[in-house]
């Protein structure tokens, strides 16, 4: 190898990565081929005027990443053969994909990151991390105890809930713990889970990922499906129906009854249930369980901020039964840091005082989103209230595609449900950007009713 012809600069970055890059570019190239060796380290830095050292590390991370060997008292040969090279060629060939930048997300993948005070959560993590004794195990598999205690205490004051500590699994996501739940699930006579609604395609693809076959059912007319030969039954009940409102009392009635009969448990996924701002605050199904039917789910992410994941599921007592005998086999799930941190921020009152301001906030939003929406689109918004989402009823399947495309055009990311109802969530949404978003709304199902007329 001719060792002249690679050409390194000062300025262009650190000297060791330029060597290691341009050797590889040779052998990638067929400059250099397998079997050919490299130059001495002592001759490489004469002759490019480098330290030993620099010529050191490139040829350590050129070792290392398996493009040349060593060979005692020998020197350095490239050990890259044609089937390799086309391998690496080909990876390079692959470019990562480049995610579209919106000016806007009306989707429910965001949050309010408003009224969340960073300096407290950092204060708190500080404080744990100080701890050495804390920091030496991996945790409890079934969650922090002091996290599992504070989340008892908070579910009583928020939603009027009496759980036991015990009673409760922690994780980093819903989906993290359905899939456990699946899997130590006894008596699946049927392999089947009926879903209330049909907007639940996360939860829908671990039931399917774990043998299930999907039904789907509304409270509204519930007297109308047969549940003899289902498992499991799922339901939102923050979120329920077309009108994607709470549950009603009689409906709980109805659900228990159901479960009772055909002995079967029910998933309640309580999202957000204490985040209303319009209406009063509902009981969870799990309140009115005496048979211990009710698996109860839910996550605190959007009450935070979604890239704090966290999680928790109550088992009744012979699943959770199950579950102790299994404990042992199982790593924790949700980080052990995040469990103390947000256990302080809950037991000093923190979350208490966000949910005041959220509520506010998405009052406020709300009112003036639903009003802009009635006198510029002339159309009446459905309000999901625990979601932050307005959904728009739209003629047709091919309309909502059209209307999401359009608005993708402007930057403005957003999706619509199977009912055909545009989903537009505010949570995100600042004031500031409501006119900027009725214009855009307003010409892209004008455009698309358009079309769709021709």
């Amino acid at each position: 190898m001719k060792i002249e012809i690679l050409t390194l600069k000062k300025e262009e970055g650190i000297l060791y990565k330029q060597l290691y890059e341009n050797i590889c570019k040779e052998i990638l190239a067929g400059r250099i081929c397998y079997g050919d060796q490299l130059p001495s380290i002592r001759k490489c830095a004469e002759v490019l005027n480098i330290s030993r050292t620099t010529v050191e590390k490139a040829y350590h991370k050129l070792i290392v990443e398996g493009w040349i060997a060593s060979r005692k008292k020998q020197g350095y040969y490239v050990i890259i053969d044609d089937h390799s090279l086309q391998l690496r060629n080909k990876a390079c060939m692959i470019q990562p994909e480049i995610a579209t930048i919106y000016t806007m997300d009306i989707t429910s993948s965001n949050s309010n990151f408003t009224f969340f005070d960073t300096s407290v959560w950092l204060y708190y993590m500080k404080k744990v991390m100080k701890d050495a004794t804390w920091n030496q195990s991996y945790g409890d598999s079934q969650g922090e105890l002091f996290f599992r205690l504070s989340i008892k205490d908070y579910l009583y004051a928020a939603r009027g809930m009496i759980v036991h500590a015990e009673q409760i699994l922690v994780g980093n996501s819903i989906q993290s713990l359905l899939y456990m739940l699946c899997f130590f699930l006894p008596y699946r006579k049927h392999n089947v889970v009926a879903i209330e609604g049909k907007g639940h395609k996360k939860m829908e693809q671990v039931f399917k990922d774990c043998g299930f076959q999907i039904r789907y059912f509304y409270v509204n007319d519930i007297e109308k499906h047969q549940f003899e030969d289902v498992d499991l039954i799922y339901i939102n009940t923050a979120s329920v129906g077309k009108e994607h409102r709470a549950l009603h009392k009689e409906e709980v009635n109805v659900l228990l009854a159901i479960a009772k009969k055909y002995n079967l448990y029910i998933i309640e996924d309580d999202f957000n249930g204490e985040l209303r701002y319009c209406n009063p605050i509902v009981p969870s199904l799990y309140s009115y369980d005496v048979e211990e039917v009710v698996i109860y789910i839910r996550s605190f992410s959007k009450l935070i901020v979604p890239s704090i994941r966290l999680s928790i599921m109550i088992l009744p007592s012979f699943l959770l039964r199950i579950y102790q005998n299994r404990k042992i086999y199982y790593n924790p799930m949700a980080s052990k840091l995040e469990q103390e941190v947000f256990a302080h921020y809950i037991k000093d009152g923190h979350l208490r005082k966000r949910l005041k301001k959220l509520r506010k906030h998405y009052y406020e939003l709300y009112i003036e989103l639903s009003e802009h929406i009635k006198s510029n689109l002339n159309m009446s918004p459905i309000l999901d209230e625990t979601n932050q989402i307005l959904y728009l009823q739209l003629a047709s399947e091919e309309i909502c595609r059209k209307v999401v495309e359009e608005l993708a055009r402007t930057r403005i990311k957003a999706r619509y449900t199977k009912e055909n109802q545009l989903q537009i969530c505010f949570a995100s949404i600042e004031k500031s950007q409501i006119l900027d978003l009725m214009k855009s709304l307003q010409k892209s199902i004008n455009q698309s009713m358009k079309n769709y007329i021709l």
